[in-house]
């Protein structure tokens, strides 16, 4: 075993050294309906590119087990410690971070001996105070992690830094670090390994086509996680992938997850002809932006097996501020709407509960989704309520944190319970609220801004969801509550 000492002193000299092999995993936390529909691709991208190279990789997704909840902290410890590896990657989601940062901190035995890193989604914009509350934690990862990751694994016998997007302990034992990994060649990189997860249970493919996104949405982190630039994957790649990916399944089912799917008319059009030459027909969603649909496109898609797609809304009065909207007015919104449901079936994914938000703008939401719920064509189109909680690498939260609160005891959504309800149901629950509390940052999953009639605007949300609920059953809560951003 290495001691914390020892492991500390390790990387504070600035030295990396050489590591012939390396037993490494990789475990994905992260909670919403997808935790158990899809495998976790960012996961199975790293154990591709780490078995390239040469070491032994498994994959753990903690999230299947639906046990494990975002107050679990004893049985995320005890599964922690049941790795074998000397090597643990977490890839984390901003809901999952304050489990895990109280997890290790209550139970650092369960790391003891381990070289742990942290990347995913959930870090970006929080590195430093992600190193910071974990001294055990060796690096964190901002960006695409592939190269970093594999760099960490290796030890080549040299220092590493500074290497924009990872974070480190300098000479002085202080976390530093700065910006976001270098872009990947994304025709460079292996297929995911989806022999490294166990296929039962997953009901759909998730395929990575593009990363980065050229848009300005204010409560976004993808330009600080992936860079404005949208990089691409040569379509004959995606295809092979999606169809191992498939075999694997044993599923028809796609899910693309790239941030706007529809961001290239040429891309996706090839990249769809292509796929499905090699694996014949497929049910695939993808997330696309309204603006950007017409009739041409979606009778294309709806020809090639397109079954849904998520699309994000906002509303806004044009007397009041417009800055949180991509610039829709309701009727066009509407009309869009109709159009693309007489196609496929539509995820109207929408955002309440932001600064200043008055309540003429938010009932001009309500009342669309209502519209658009009960009158929308063939009964296609199902609206998504989610509450902002902006995590600390986005604008949203750079202007606005000094109006986010944290109401301990209000039903909060997505969980669909009280923040102290939660942690009352695990025997550890209050070290992930302490976590929450006193690291605002890391814990802006759980915050809300203030708002004007609160309790009203959640009343009404929660009116919706029923509606929806009773039309499509029990798993309405979960599919309502999903966000598409």
């Amino acid at each position: 075993m290495v001691s914390r000492r020892h492991h500390q002193e390790r990387f504070r000299d600035g030295v990396t050294r050489k590591m012939s092999h390396s037993k490494v995993t990789l475990l994905a936390l992260r909670f919403g309906i997808e935790r158990t529909t899809m495998p976790p691709l960012g996961c199975l991208l790293l154990a591709a590119v780490l078995k390239k190279n040469g070491h032994d990789v498994e994959v753990i997704d903690a999230g299947k087990d639906t046990s494990l909840g975002p107050f679990s902290v004893r049985r995320l410890a005890s599964l922690i410690a049941s790795v074998q590896s000397n090597f643990i990657g977490f890839s984390i989601f901003h809901d999952a971070l304050p489990l895990l940062i109280a997890t290790i901190r209550s139970y650092p035995d369960c790391v003891r001996g381990k070289r742990v890193i942290i990347g995913g989604p959930g870090v970006t914009g929080v590195e430093i105070e992600v190193l910071a509350a974990l001294e055990d934690v060796e690096a964190v990862v901002c960006g695409e992690g592939e190269s970093a990751v594999l760099s960490l694994v290796n030890q080549c016998g040299k220092a590493l830094g500074p290497i924009p997007g990872l974070y480190t302990r300098n000479a002085a034992g202080r976390p530093a670090g700065f910006g976001r990994s270098p872009r990947e060649n994304m025709d460079k990189l292996p297929s995911p390994m989806w022999s490294a997860v166990d296929p039962k249970g997953y009901s759909q493919l998730p395929v990575s086509t593009t990363r980065g996104c050229p848009y300005d949405c204010s409560f976004c982190e993808v330009i600080a996680t992936f860079g404005r630039k949208v990089s691409r994957r040569a379509k004959e790649k995606v295809a092979a992938e999606v169809s191992d990916g498939l075999k694997r399944l044993g599923s028809r089912s796609v899910r693309f997850v790239d941030d706007t799917f529809n961001v290239s008319r040429k891309h996706m059009r090839e990249l769809v002809e292509t796929i499905t030459s090699q694996t014949g027909p497929i049910a695939f969603t993808a997330y696309a932006r309204i603006d950007l649909l017409n009739e041409e496109d979606l009778s294309f898609l709806s020809q090639y097996g397109c079954a849904r797609l998520f699309i994000g809304i906002d509303v806004f009065d044009s007397d009041e501020d417009e800055r949180w909207s991509k610039g829709y007015s309701v009727d066009t919104i509407a009309s869009k709407l109709w159009m693309v449901a007489d196609y496929c079936a539509v995820s109207m994914s929408m955002m309440w509960g932001f600064p200043d938000e008055s309540s003429s703008v938010f009932q001009q939401g309500i009342d669309l989704a209502w519209r658009a719920f009960e009158s929308g064509p063939n009964g296609h189109i199902w609206p998504q309520y989610s509450l902002v909680s902006p995590s600390a690498a986005t604008p949203l939260y750079a202007r606005y944190s000094d109006r986010l609160v944290l109401d301990l005891d209000a039903p909060a959504l997505p969980l669909g319970y009280s923040i102290n309800e939660g942690a009352r149901q695990e025997s550890d629950g209050e070290a992930v609220v302490d976590v929450i509390r006193t690291m605002p940052r890391i814990g802006a999953a759980y915050y809300r801004f203030r708002t004007d009639s609160f309790g009203e605007k959640y009343d009404a949300v929660v009116g919706l969801k029923e509606a929806v609920e009773r039309r499509v059953g029990q798993k309405a809560m979960d599919y309502f509550l999903e966000t598409g951003t």
